[in-house]
């Protein structure tokens, strides 16, 4: 059925008859990848906009204090720009791009250096959050775009164009593609900075004396509940092993929840929820989180079962740890979704690029890589934790270095 979608859509699109299957087979997986990227940022724009821009500890569930969040923007900018003056960039500040502006945390503090600023989005949802927000209204303005292009935009337009935490989002055949739009809407004199992973922390599994541990549901869910509604629940996780469960990269601990029809005792849904610690919990010690649970579609009985696991290895039930249980009736009726309604958790996928692969981009575009930074952005000493990212400076490739300290500057990190 998608396949046959694919085909419909390309042949509307201008794609001839004969084309060639596998390309058009390529072209439906980029299509189909597009829009699941457009859904979850759409779903995160609803449901927490503040944090999934911004993913700070102690901050999930609406607990980001605007002035706050808005805040950190205008530390980060203020930052970036003492950076880019020190390597003469950009000769002029007239237009700046936000890519994958969010809420506008970055577009409104650009706005206090640059005469028009523009946020572009994929979701809505979060752009009419920003537009609420906006307290630059003749310097800031908002444009939503799902292509895998900038084609809104003309030649030779922005002297900067910024993006924090948006590319590692999206798949490396997309992220290819806006690099390149980023040099071609570049003026001459002008800049890009953006971001992307290089590689990722990771823990050893933990020793069999480590799952060890006790789950206590500090707020109950109610016993009944609608189909597909969401319930955040207080687990108390306690570290009874004898060695630091990780918070942080590939093969960190979480608390998380299946649920199991009652009457059959089957599974019904393997991985709902996940909830992380703030730090890594050492032995001995209890940390109270939020975790997030989304009842069943079908009504009927079930068991809510809270466990601990350790991604990549197994849940602590596997290896002894009593799971939580609790029985909780789900029923028809909710309002606000359709019985049978999907209601698949948003996420955010994470994907890593070689700094060689970066180059690469850059320069088939038309580009130089002028220099690359560590991480700086807000949350650095956070997202540093579970991930290697670079940040690079971009520049078209006649712009000549507008300062000397820039010149001759290989593509490693230098110091912060």
């Amino acid at each position: 059925m998608m396949v046959v979608s694919a085909l419909l859509l390309y042949r509307a699109s201008g794609v001839e008859a004969g084309s060639d299957a596998v390309a058009v087979v390529g072209r439906m997986r980029l299509v189909a990848e597009l829009r699941d990227l457009r859904a979850n940022w759409e779903a995160f724009g609803k449901q927490d906009p503040l944090w999934a821009v911004l993913s700070l500890p102690g901050k999930r569930f609406g607990r980001w204090g605007i002035d706050e969040f808005l805040q950190t923007g205008v530390a980060e900018v203020a930052d970036l720009m003492r950076r880019l003056d020190a390597i003469g960039y950009p000769r002029r500040r007239e237009r700046a791009l936000d890519f994958g502006c969010g809420v506008g945390r970055l577009t409104q503090a650009l706005a206090q250096y640059f005469a028009q600023v523009v946020g572009v989005d994929i979701a809505r949802t979060m752009l009419d959050r920003a537009r609420r927000l906006n307290r630059f209204p003749s310097r800031c303005t908002y444009v939503h775009n799902d292509r895998r292009d900038l084609q809104m935009f003309p030649d030779d337009h922005f002297d900067l164009i910024y993006s924090a935490y948006v590319l590692q989002h999206i798949a490396p055949e997309y992220g290819r593609d806006y690099v390149a739009e980023f040099i071609r809407v570049l003026r001459p004199e002008g800049v890009a900075v953006f971001q992307m992973p290089r590689g990722g922390r990771s823990s050893p599994p933990l020793p069999a004396t480590a799952f060890r541990g006790r789950v206590a549901i500090a707020s109950r869910a109610p016993p009944e509940t609608y189909a597909g509604s969401r319930q955040f629940l207080r687990v108390e996780a306690t570290n009874l092993g004898d060695a630091p469960w990780p918070a942080y990269g590939r093969r960190s601990v979480h608390v998380g929840n299946h649920w199991t029809n009652a009457k059959d005792g089957d599974v019904v849904v393997q991985d709902d929820g996940r909830a992380s610690f703030t730090e890594d919990l050492a032995p001995g010690d209890s940390e109270v989180i939020t975790l997030e649970v989304r009842a069943p579609t079908k009504p009927g009985p079930y068991l809510l079962d809270i466990d601990l696991v350790q991604e990549e290895v197994a849940w602590f039930a596997e290896r002894g740890l009593a799971a939580q249980r609790q029985p909780v009736r789900v029923k028809r009726g909710w309002p606000h979704l359709p019985v049978g309604r999907t209601t698949e958790q948003p996420h955010m996928e994470m994907h890593m690029v070689s700094p060689e692969e970066i180059r690469r981009w850059i320069e088939y575009a038309g580009g130089r890589l002028v220099v690359v930074w560590p991480l700086f952005s807000a949350g650095a000493e956070v997202a540093l934790k579970e991930w290697d990212i670079l940040t690079y400076v971009a520049a078209r490739s006649e712009s000549p270095p507008l300062n000397d300290t820039a010149s001759g500057v290989t593509p490693e990190p230098q110091p912060g």
